[in-house]
């Protein structure tokens, strides 16, 4: 081949050239493109992996009940329960014609029975406290009887009652702390648990009341001498409502804050941590506030932005689960955020079957639970609707969460639709017992694996359950016409 061919062959004509120019122009912005993909999904791979990506949600196929294995005994009631309580050795149960009975925890063999007198539906929980059992009964009295006789005491603590259901029911709610009984109706009233003698009382509004009273919705008797309320306390010759601490021998207001929390706070070395707190409008906060127990000061404040559930302190570290899908560590002594992980997407995916539009979702949450020895948090979360009779659903999940690290070990999912009537699902129950998770939902009661989250089985009752207890190294679950202990 002559020189000339030999350049004519290599070197691309006119047209190839233009060709061949063409398809590198092409070419290049797809090139750039796919480089810069590849950097953008390994910055966010390296990103998702420090923000501590949970683990994947599971879905599991119920076939199981619970193994029979794991029950202890049972134990048939002959009325429906409407409070019940384990404490020092025993099971004690109120019931709807105003019965307290009493049980032996470890057999169920029962001990004694007596009457307190009236309907007793919907009263409060049961207290037991320096070997008396207090117990609310019809006319808003709190009676008291002696744990291990069972009689019945002269011993009572009379609410305000200015009502006529109030004549009918037993107190809305009743605290028993620091030698101090606190009994509310249609005010509350504090009383010396000892001899009887009542110490103050709140504002009633059906009644001709001294000014400066207080007017608490909520009073909470948190630790040594430390009650908390929140609603109105007056200031000057006006009242403005707000979280306070009062003094619970003379009733009167230690120091006040300037915003709303109407939840139960949290009590830390010598501080008060107010949650879902906001400074102008109550049952809207989204903020974590501490305060000087002593003097109501600030200390600290943590603006969540979302609604929070119950937090609980573990080795200094404030744990809570919020709406947002996320769940906080913060330090308690400054309000400084440890680490926070997310643990479920519930918030803003639900996928519920046949939602009815006339029965909208309620968002429910449990308490935190730390199991000390493997150094895990457990939190549940759910919506659930209830249909008032047709169909009630929540699907929810179940997390256990690394306290060192703050991963999301496992998050599980677990969903139900039944037709029942009668649930009540203002929260989600939650016990830990050896190497199990106990949740209820609804009417239903689920067990899991501590370690790996698998449904170990599940059990479906016709009425509501009562709040979990774990003590004794037992689970009790009060529902229907019977107790089940667990162990």
């Amino acid at each position: 081949m002559s020189v000339l061919k030999k350049l004519k062959y290599w070197c691309p004509q006119p047209e190839k050239s233009h060709r061949i120019l063409r398809i590198r122009r092409q070419i290049l912005p797809i090139s750039v493109f796919t480089a810069a993909m590849l950097i953008a999904s390994f910055w966010l791979f390296t990103l998702q992996m420090s923000y501590r990506a949970p683990a994947p949600i599971l879905s599991q196929t119920i076939t199981q009940s619970i193994p029979q294995t794991m029950i202890q005994y049972q134990k048939d009631i002959e009325n429906f329960a409407n409070a019940y309580t384990v404490a020092e050795g025993k099971l004690l149960f109120t019931d709807a014609w105003g019965n307290l009975l009493c049980f032996d925890a470890e057999s169920g063999r029962q001990l004694w029975r007596v009457s307190v007198g009236g309907y007793g539906s919907g009263g409060p929980a049961i207290v037991v406290q320096d070997g008396k059992v207090y117990t609310g009964a019809a006319g808003g009295i709190v009676k008291t009887v002696d744990l291990n006789s069972g009689n019945l005491l002269d011993l009572e603590f009379q609410a305000i009652v200015d009502t006529s259901w109030g004549h009918k029911s037993p107190p809305t709610a009743f605290l028993v702390a620091d030698g101090r009984v606190y009994v509310q109706q249609t005010g509350w009233r504090a009383f010396n648990a000892g001899t009887g003698e009542l110490l103050w009382e709140s504002f009633s509004p059906l009644r001709i009341n001294p000014p400066g009273m207080l007017y608490p919705d909520n009073l909470w008797a948190l630790d040594d001498n430390l009650v908390v309320a929140s609603g109105t306390y007056p200031i000057g010759d006006s009242y403005r409502s707000g979280v306070y601490r009062i003094n619970p021998d003379k009733g009167t207001v230690v120091w006040a804050t300037l915003g709303y929390s109407n939840e139960e706070p949290v009590v830390y070395q010598d501080t008060v941590i107010l949650w879902n707190y906001n400074e102008t409008y109550p049952d809207r906060g989204q903020t974590v506030v501490s305060v000087s127990a002593a003097s109501g000061e600030t200390l600290w404040s943590f603006n969540v932005g979302a609604s929070t559930y119950q937090p609980a302190v573990y080795n200094d570290l404030l744990l809570f689960g919020a709406y947002d899908g996320n769940f906080y560590a913060l330090n308690a002594s400054d309000g400084t955020i440890a680490w926070k992980t997310r643990v479920t997407s519930q918030n803003n995916q639900i996928t519920m079957e046949g939602q009815n539009p006339h029965y909208p979702l309620t968002p429910v949450a449990s308490q935190v639970l730390v199991e000390p020895q493997t150094q895990r948090a457990f939190w549940g979360f759910a919506f659930v609707q209830n249909g008032w009779g047709s169909t009630d659903q929540y699907v929810g999940t179940l997390s256990s969460i690394d306290l060192s690290t703050g991963q999301a070990l496992w998050s599980v999912l677990f969903e139900k639709n039944v037709s029942i009537s009668g649930s009540s699902s203002s929260k989600i129950g939650l016990a830990l017992l050896e190497d199990a998770v106990f949740l209820t939902a609804g009417t239903d009661l689920w067990v899991f694996d501590q370690s790996t989250g698998k449904i170990i089985g599940m059990e479906h009752f016709d009425h509501y359950i009562f709040p979990l207890i774990a003590m004794y190294n037992k689970v009790f679950v009060e529902a229907d016409l019977k107790v089940t202990v667990y162990g």
